[in-house]
């Protein structure tokens, strides 16, 4: 089950998704070092004599007073935490580097040449999805004339899953796209052990 999951995971990276949005994907997993450095942590091999921080000691410096809530951990789904999020993203130096998150992608679609969309856009847009065999909201995020609806602030992000809500109903935390943002830091030990590297406190040069 685990190796055909990753295979489909694999197929879509390379088929069903856009060049634009596999180099989205890169360009975060290339800034977490920058990230971890923001924090006095850095990554180096796992082969490296240096001693590495265990999950427990980088949640302490990376989310003190501010734990991610670990929903469960499942040994089959490769030895990774579930973190459970929900709306209440409260001020602390998790979310300040979510907003860092947040602020580097954005800068990355413009650079693209992305524009945001339009509430009106994001409210009321459908295109025709050939897989589904009709139209469907694209949420202001349309690639093919360079639109995307979460190219915004973070408030903003608040005010986005709010018209989704407003349109379609529902659970107000489906719509929601901010927990995106925290991904990349609270799997940091987990990806990284799995691609052979560890966490370790930064080394501070000496002149």
């Amino acid at each position: 089950y685990l190796k055909q999951n990753a295979e489909r995971a694999l197929r879509k990276w390379h088929t069903g998704k856009s060049q634009l949005e596999r180099e989205s994907s890169i360009y975060c997993c290339l800034s977490l070092r920058s990230k971890l450095n923001l924090i006095g942590l850095d990554y180096v091999p796992a082969a490296s004599l240096r001693k590495g921080l265990s999950e427990e000691e980088y949640l302490a410096k990376y989310a003190v007073g501010d734990m991610p809530d670990f929903a469960y951990y499942k040994k089959r789904s490769r030895r990774k935490r579930i973190v459970r999020y929900n709306l209440d993203f409260k001020k602390s130096l998790r979310t300040t580097l979510a907003m860092h998150e947040h602020a580097r992608w954005n800068s990355f679609m413009i650079s693209k040449g992305i524009v945001p969309s339009s509430i009106d856009e994001i409210k009321g847009e459908k295109v025709f999805d050939a897989r589904k065999g009709k139209e469907v909201y694209t949420n202001g995020r349309n690639y093919s004339v360079r639109r995307h609806g979460n190219l915004t602030t973070f408030d903003g992000l608040v005010t986005f899953r709010k018209i989704l809500l407003q349109r379609d109903g529902g659970d107000e935390y489906e719509k929601d796209v901010i927990k995106y943002d925290y991904q990349i830091l609270d799997d940091a030990p987990w990806f990284l052990s799995e691609n052979g590297y560890k966490i370790v406190e930064k080394e501070v040069p000496k002149f």
